[in-house]
């Protein structure tokens, strides 16, 4: 794909946020995975940059976002998770891609999240 949207719904984020960088780094655990493989830090491409920009403004996409009456914020390090992974490999691939935290449905109505995917999907669109 030339776009790769990527959301996750974390227990910790109020309210939905967009993330500028992407980290060359694996969430580092001593517990081991479904594989019996636990991880250390690893580079999540070997010899790849330390951290990627998104190339959307996304300060631009938070003001279109608000005034469409969507609220968002910009973060600048979501973690080393699996969706970092995600966006570090797709953001070193050259694709369009941006990585959106979506707050658990207790936190911020699931609808409400439903609209401002929507709205992002269109928007991200639209400044390409």
């Amino acid at each position: 794909p030339d776009g790769v949207p990527i959301l996750n719904v974390p227990p910790f984020r109020h309210p939905p946020t967009l993330e500028q960088f992407a980290y060359n780094e694996e969430y580092e655990t001593s517990l081991p995975d479904a594989d019996e493989e636990t991880r250390a830090g690893q580079e999540v491409v070997p010899g790849a940059a330390h951290s990627l920009r998104v190339r959307f403004d996304v300060s631009h996409i938070v003001e279109i976002l608000l005034r469409e009456g969507v609220y968002s914020s910009i973060s600048m390090d979501g973690g080393r998770f699996m969706d970092n992974a995600a966006y570090f490999l797709a953001l070193n691939e050259g694709k369009d891609a941006l990585l959106v935290h979506i707050p658990l449905e207790n936190d911020f109505p699931l609808r409400e999240s439903y609209d401002m995917v929507d709205a992002l999907l269109r928007v991200v669109e639209e400044e390409l």
